[in-house]
């Protein structure tokens, strides 16, 4: 009598210390799909403003060429003196600014880096953080994480014969971001004079 009495002490401590351990699996496993979903959340949230910042840089650029078609005839030109072009190989920023050529402040980035280990020295300069108003601007007024980091290329377009489209540049709007990891994202789009003659 005795012996059965232990027998069945020693089984329900055994099913309570399975019980405690598949619990604990259980809500290990939990954690981990709550914590993924979390991380996965940020990226998507961090991929769509990086998307958008890319395809706002792009409409600026498009505009520019539209109007200097209507103004002033010359659709690689950045001001309305005609002395600043386009220049394929080279990285720019551009982003809105009343007060400048179609209120858009356009500089070309001279010491172009892009990689982890510039992200605090050469990409400081176009790295954009959100201002007072909201806004996704160059001038950080204070650290934000992630940064987002935004820059133009503009570079030829060749033929299928690998010969240069005189009237064809071909832009990249690339935003980078870091955060458990070096992500970006690009947006390409080749503009044209579709006035020539």
């Amino acid at each position: 009598m005795k012996n059965n009495t232990c027998s069945k002490s020693a089984v329900s401590l055994l099913e309570v210390m399975v019980t405690i351990t598949l619990f604990m699996v259980g809500l290990v496993s939990v954690y981990s799909v709550v914590s993924s979903t979390l991380r996965l959340n940020e990226y998507n949230k961090n991929f769509i403003i990086a998307s958008q910042l890319a395809r706002e840089q792009m409409e600026m650029v498009s505009h520019i060429r539209d109007y200097n078609f209507v103004n002033i005839r010359n659709w690689k030109a950045l001001d309305a003196s005609w002395s600043n072009f386009w220049q394929t190989g080279n990285y720019y920023t551009v982003q809105n600014t009343p007060g400048y050529f179609l209120d858009l402040d356009i500089q070309q980035i001279p010491d172009f880096a892009e990689w982890e280990s510039y992200l605090t020295t050469n990409m400081a300069s176009y790295k954009m953080c959100l201002n007072s108003e909201n806004k996704y601007r160059y001038d950080c007024e204070t650290d934000v994480t992630p940064g987002f980091y935004r820059y133009l290329f503009v570079d030829e377009v060749r033929d299928e014969f690998g010969n240069r489209e005189p009237d064809a540049l071909k832009f990249v709007s690339r935003v980078i971001w870091y955060k458990w990891g070096y992500e970006q994202t690009d947006i390409s789009l080749i503009l044209t004079d579709w006035q020539r003659r």
